[in-house]
């Protein structure tokens, strides 16, 4: 379905090119300060049943990019900034932030996988935007990366995470952290560059243990999900 044909649309988008597809699932809600800027050639918006979007914008310019938004994802506040050929932004399901950006670019992808937890003035992105060289080749050496962010991730206040990161299932990154390598799964990361600080940890969006959804709740020892 068009974007420009689509009833839905807030009220302040702004759609220029052609081949664009925008879609919306059953119960998909957002704030009357939703912006989204779709321009190019061929870009798509897929926003999942049930979710919510903030004061949140969109901006999608160049060829062939796309942004996925998940089932009952909550975006509160924030931006998402795609450009170049080919770029992507993916947020699994049931995944929910707070605010801050996330800038992907150079056809390279951020993935975000389900049931991640996102706090404030967070900032993720794929490329420094400048260029950095060796003065020898004149070759750049800070070329842009992906970023995966594994399912149930847990992401702090101030937090940053840098080209070419890599963040394990169920792993926590403390706040005000900057992280631009591997993080390993079921671990807590902080500082700058962020190191382990802890290991064969679950984490719970309540003080409740019992709040842990039954697929992450696991255990070095068992091979079921681990109850009290």
């Amino acid at each position: 379905m068009s974007a420009l044909e689509f009833p839905a649309m807030p009220q302040r988008s702004l759609v220029e090119g052609k081949g664009h597809s925008v879609t919306l699932g059953e119960g998909v809600t957002f704030d009357p300060k939703v912006e989204w800027t779709v321009r190019g050639t061929k870009n798509t918006l897929e926003i999942g049943e049930g979710a919510n979007l903030g004061r949140t914008r969109i901006i999608m310019r160049g060829r062939n990019l796309r942004v996925v938004i998940g089932r009952n994802v909550r975006f509160k506040q924030g931006a998402i900034s795609v450009a170049g050929d080919g770029s992507t932004v993916v947020f699994g399901d049931d995944t929910t932030w707070e605010s801050g950006s996330i800038i992907v670019s150079s056809g390279e992808s951020i993935a975000i996988g389900r049931d991640c937890m996102f706090s404030n003035d967070i900032m993720i992105r794929n490329d420094d935007s400048h260029g950095i060289f060796d003065a020898s080749t004149q070759q750049r050496i800070n070329a842009p990366r992906p970023v995966v962010i594994e399912d149930h991730v847990w992401i702090g206040n101030g937090a940053r995470v840098n080209k070419g990161a890599v963040l394990g299932s169920g792993m926590v990154l403390a706040q005000a952290s900057v992280l631009s390598g591997k993080a390993e799964p079921r671990a807590v990361y902080a500082g700058i560059p962020a190191r382990p600080l802890r290991t064969n940890v679950n984490w719970s969006r309540t003080p409740d243990y019992g709040d842990i959804p039954d697929e992450f709740a696991v255990s070095d020892f068992l091979d079921e999900p681990l109850r009290p």
